[in-house]
């Protein structure tokens, strides 16, 4: 059971932190993975999404992800508020640029099968463990 104060006492990284650690790893991805059919994404760092949608920094909301590609415009967001460990950066990055790869078309088939039994899913999770070679 997570506790609030456990949520508030948690390092968090910043934005600095955060571009410099893409700055530094992303590049190794793509390199080690490839550009997928759209190209590479473009990567962009966010308070949490509900403020990326809304347009007002700040909103909260009760479900944040690490971070989300973006299937229309080919880019990764990446979530301040998520990212507390460079592990948890470099996994995200991967986790979403493994997307990238994947074939858009077939996304909307696998979604309906629920996050846990998506191929897709299942794919970027075992990609993740990759993590350790980008350190």
């Amino acid at each position: 059971m997570i506790k609030l104060r456990d949520i508030l006492t948690e390092a968090k990284l910043s934005r600095d932190e955060i571009q410099s650690i893409v700055d530094r790893v992303y590049p190794e991805i793509t390199s080690h993975y490839g550009p997928g059919p759209r190209g590479i994404p473009e990567v962009t760092i966010h308070s949490n999404i509900y403020a990326r949608e809304s347009g007002i920094e700040g909103m909260e909301g009760e479900a944040n992800p690490h971070g989300q590609y973006d299937w229309d415009l080919n880019k990764i967001y990446l979530y301040i508020r998520r990212l507390t460990t460079e592990e948890q950066v470099i996994r995200t990055l991967i986790h979403e640029h493994t997307h990238s790869l994947q074939d858009s078309k077939k996304r909307e088939e696998y979604r309906k099968l629920g996050y846990a039994k998506d191929p897709y899913e299942i794919e970027a999770i075992k990609a993740e463990e990759d993590w350790k070679k980008f350190i």
